[in-house]
């Protein structure tokens, strides 16, 4: 992202995993096209707040200031995400560059923004020629459904380029380097310890490594030690608490069963259930990208502080 700005493009990051709901979603993508031209991270706010007489702040919004004034008033969420989608485009047109926007943990779209809003997304976004639109996520089974099963909106809309697992001893020296940035000494074993927690999770270990910095930073302490990484954890899983108990919650009585047994590494054939109910419960939780066979009969969650939740 920083080499397109470096070359005069404009650049879009939206990362749908700390969203949860589809206002959030709308304002961070109109947000992140705004930043181009007014170098403000929030300029909806700014609007708000009624910065727009601001003759400097006027003057970087020249052109699109009738759509920002209608999005700055009590608009539905629905009025709002169709201006947000809108608004690349209209964007890079405009001021005639070229856009990319990147939508990050994509998968998570329809727990965001409500169930039709692929179909939305797409009737907006496939007119645009002067964007770019680049898709991550990292629960791979469910991006592959998104583009991949003919009975979804996205069906054939992009090119799957899969993306290999970031290597722990990598993450580990970006670790290293981020809190080494900010004064903090830390040791291979901190480091270490994190990445248990995550199991190198790329989303859950920025969150951990995030909560533990807040922890270490709140103490006043000089050295971050086992309390500051423990209470980073506990926090971390504070957050990821609703959204994990809302799969939970979306999961039968029998999936639910399954997954516990994955979890403790039970087996998962049982007198209590028929092979074929088994075989395609497992299966929908590999659709819903919590687990991922690794072996005939084994399987492991994408995911790992979600397994450690469920075995607190």
């Amino acid at each position: 992202m920083r080499q397109l700005k470096e070359e005069g493009h404009y650049t879009v990051f939206v990362d749908l995993f700390r969203l949860s709901e589809k206002n959030m979603f709308s304002k961070a993508l109109m947000d992140g096209c705004l930043e181009n031209r007014t170098r403000i991270s929030n300029t909806l706010e700014h609007i708000k707040q009624n910065f727009l007489h601001s003759s400097k702040l006027s003057l970087k919004l020249k052109g699109l200031e009738l759509s920002l004034a209608h999005t700055a008033k009590n608009v539905s969420d629905d009025q709002l995400f169709d201006d947000a989608l809108d608004l690349p485009e209209q964007l890079a047109k405009a001021d005639k560059k070229k856009l990319i926007v990147v939508f990050d943990e994509f998968q998570e779209i329809e727990r965001v923004a409500g169930e039709h809003s692929l179909k939305r997304i797409r009737a907006h976004i496939q007119l645009h020629s002067h964007v770019n639109y680049l898709f991550m996520g990292s629960h791979t089974s469910m991006m592959k459904t998104i583009f991949s099963n003919q009975n979804q909106a996205f069906y054939r809309f992009a090119i799957f380029l899969p993306v290999p697992p970031i290597p722990l001893v990598s993450m580990a020296e970006y670790i290293h380097k981020k809190f080494t940035e900010q004064g903090v000494p830390i040791t291979a074993e901190a480091i270490q310890m994190m990445l248990g927690i995550t199991g190198g999770h790329p989303q859950d270990t920025t969150l951990v490594c995030s909560e533990v910095y807040r922890a270490f930073v709140e103490s006043g302490e000089n050295t971050l030690g086992l309390e500051h990484i423990l209470l980073g954890r506990d926090r971390a899983f504070a957050f990821l608490s609703q959204g994990f108990n809302e799969v939970i919650e979306s999961l039968d009585s029998t999936a639910k069963t399954l997954l516990l047994r994955i979890a403790r590494g039970a087996a998962l054939y049982s007198k209590d259930n028929h092979p074929n109910t088994v075989k395609r419960m497992v299966d929908q939780l590999v659709d819903h990208g919590l687990v991922e066979k690794i072996d005939r009969g084994k399987y492991e969650f994408v995911e790992p502080m979600f397994k450690e939740y469920l075995l607190l």
